[in-house]
């Protein structure tokens, strides 16, 4: 199990923790202070469990995108490989009266 598959618990803990703590200070009835305790506990549980749900849906959102950019850098580099291969025709540069002899077969 990792760190975010106990968010839920860490969170409930905690904040049923502090709740102890805070409501031992204040002179209450104890089944005051235990009800005080589960409501916590639940509601937090409840709330880190959408936080688990929330991180958990960005990480795979995170590792979708970057096994798209590794695909499409495979592919980017394949495609260069054969764009290597090709090599243009070569176009003779025309002179000033080559130039002259195709503009008036033009006008013709």
């Amino acid at each position: 199990m990792n760190l975010v598959d106990s968010i839920p618990y860490i969170l409930s803990l905690v904040s049923a923790l502090i709740i102890s703590v805070v409501s031992l200070l204040q002179p209450l009835k104890f089944n005051i202070l235990c009800l005080r305790v589960s409501i916590t506990l639940i509601l937090f549980y409840f709330l880190g469990i959408f936080v688990r749900k929330m991180l958990t849906d960005v990480i795979n959102d995170i590792k979708i995108k970057t096994e798209q950019k590794t695909h499409l850098q495979k592919g980017e580099s394949e495609q260069n490989q054969h764009e290597d291969d090709f090599s243009p025709l070569q176009v003779k540069e025309l002179g000033e009266k080559e130039a002259k002899i195709i503009g008036n077969m033009m006008k013709d």
